[in-house]
């Protein structure tokens, strides 16, 4: 089974898109965040679970055509606590 690598803070998926990573505070990659959400060592917004859920919604429907508002933010209520920011 193929493990997809995620951002640690709003899911989206990572795997082989190096160019959608975030960064450390030396400029190198980190593969546990994309770049919207961690840049130069750090988160780019203090927001709370709450916040990303909502940030999130339109880009998960958008992406999942068969899903609607309520159903992707059911989906990201579920996942988004279990990714590292939230913990």
């Amino acid at each position: 089974m193929t493990t997809i690598n995620s951002c640690q803070s709003c899911g989206m998926p990572l795997a082989g898109a190096d160019n959608l990573c975030g960064t450390n505070r030396d400029g190198s990659i980190n593969k546990n965040y994309c770049n919207y959400c961690y840049q130069d060592g750090e988160y780019t917004s203090d927001i709370s679970i709450e916040e990303m859920i909502q940030i999130c919604i339109p880009h998960v429907v958008n992406a999942n055509k068969e899903m609607d508002k309520k159903a992707a933010q059911e989906m990201l209520e579920e996942y988004l606590p279990t990714l590292d920011r939230w913990k």
